[in-house]
């Protein structure tokens, strides 16, 4: 199934018109009454807005004859829900723009990742949580917001090709792992002003740098939880590190080297091996 921005108008069965995106199509869900769209078997919506109400769900699920759905161009005004099922695959086409203030839930074995041609994921206003991977050869992940691992024991992966623009939060919380594959540039980008920042809380939570370079902001890691550096080389670039936990520099089958440069430091202690 796929449904695109050229439709009949709402009268003749097609999608209605709503201000609030500038006049463009749009799918409305629970605007004023409990309402879940649910996407599976391939399906992909082109070049349409979804809008959703704060009794509105958009459920991602894998099907019989789909692992999942697409979106082409499209922006999710997210004042409601967005649920990517267990071993379900939200694909991402051009750019898709996740505004709103509301929450993206990633279930078991969940994946975001591009449609196999250059795509861009902007995460404006949304918290994605859960577990899964976010990923890619061909998907830019633009986070102005809240990405964050807490399921207790299990991981969030963050492997795109590209590095990952951070102007908001990276976390691990709740003895969740935030495994962070990708290169992420923390800095000043079009999207803010402000830096972004990689955190651990709670209790048993980890955030994992596996040979990435991470540019500008801060790490802050709480009391009673962890930052490993494992799997190749990790430079930190003008990054501010609090660490009130443990640092801990892996020494397992493929050793682990962390690079301090220009501009960077740590409070706090580090253990290595």
């Amino acid at each position: 199934v796929q449904v695109t921005g050229l439709q009949p108008p709402p009268s003749q069965g097609g999608l209605s018109n709503n201000p609030t995106t500038g006049n463009q199509n749009v799918i409305d869900v629970g605007q004023t009454s409990t309402a879940t769209l649910t996407l599976n078997d391939g399906t992909s919506i082109s070049d349409v807005s979804i809008v959703l109400g704060s009794p509105g769900t958009l459920d991602i699920e894998k099907g019989t004859r789909g692992p999942g759905a697409t979106l082409d161009g499209s922006t999710v005004i997210n004042g409601g829900a967005i649920d990517v099922g267990t071993n379900a695959t939200l694909s991402i086409g051009d750019t898709v723009t996740l505004d709103g203030t509301a929450t993206v839930t990633m279930a078991s074995g969940s994946e975001i990742t591009d449609n196999g041609s250059a795509a861009i994921l902007d995460n404006i206003g949304n918290t994605i949580s859960g577990q899964g991977t976010i990923d890619g050869s061909h998907l830019q992940l633009n986070n102005v917001a809240t990405i964050d691992a807490d399921i207790a024991s299990h991981a969030l992966v963050l492997d795109t090709a590209s590095s990952i623009t951070n102007n908001g939060l990276l976390e691990a919380t709740n003895g969740a792992t935030l495994d962070i594959k990708s290169d992420v540039d923390q800095g000043t980008s079009q999207f803010a002003s402000g830096s972004g920042s990689i955190e651990a809380h709670g209790a048993n939570s980890i955030v994992e740098l596996e040979a990435v370079t991470v540019s500008s902001g801060k790490i802050l890691i709480d009391a009673g939880n962890t930052l490993e550096i494992e799997n190749g080389t990790t430079t930190l670039t003008g990054v501010d590190v609090v660490n009130n936990g443990n640092l801990q520099i892996d020494a397992a089958a493929v050793a682990a080297t962390l690079v301090l440069g220009t501009g960077s430091s740590i409070d706090g202690d580090i253990t290595i091996g």
